[in-house]
């Protein structure tokens, strides 16, 4: 599968109502779900109206993947975790895990994610997250 195909098909996968068009917070999370650490402003600045279509997502993604990339998990689950309470949804993480490199299957992530500590709302807090890797 080469690059566009592996980007339409991640595409598809967060347009929901199939209309071409992604809004700012779901295509933050597609290109964040690819370990591209991607700010809010550069989001709006390829959106129209609040939407994202797919060739600027693909244009978007091209670009940044002509520069080096921190292709580290760790990474990439810093910069999704809430800076309040420092904890992301368990669906958030296992969403990450089926769309970030290695691209694990639904079951596999559903395995990962029976390691971690998941509190009553949901959410694995990072920095138990930070120690189980480093602890393995």
């Amino acid at each position: 599968m080469n690059i566009e195909e592996e980007c339409k098909e991640s595409f598809d996968l967060y347009d929901l109502d199939m209309n071409g068009e992604l809004d700012i917070k779901t295509t933050k999370e597609l290109i964040l779900s690819f370990g591209i650490m991607v700010s809010d402003e550069e989001i709006l600045n390829i959106s129209s109206n609040g939407k994202v279509n797919y060739n600027s997502f693909l244009n978007f993604y091209k670009e940044k993947m002509k520069k080096p990339r921190n292709d580290n998990l760790e990474e990439a689950f810093k910069n999704i975790v809430s800076k309040k309470t420092g904890k992301i949804s368990a669906k958030k993480f296992k969403k990450l895990l089926m769309n970030f490199g290695l691209k694990f299957s639904e079951k596999e992530a559903e395995e990962i994610l029976e390691q971690f500590k998941i509190d009553n709302e949901g959410n694995l807090n990072y920095k138990e997250f930070c120690q189980s890797m480093l602890s393995k």
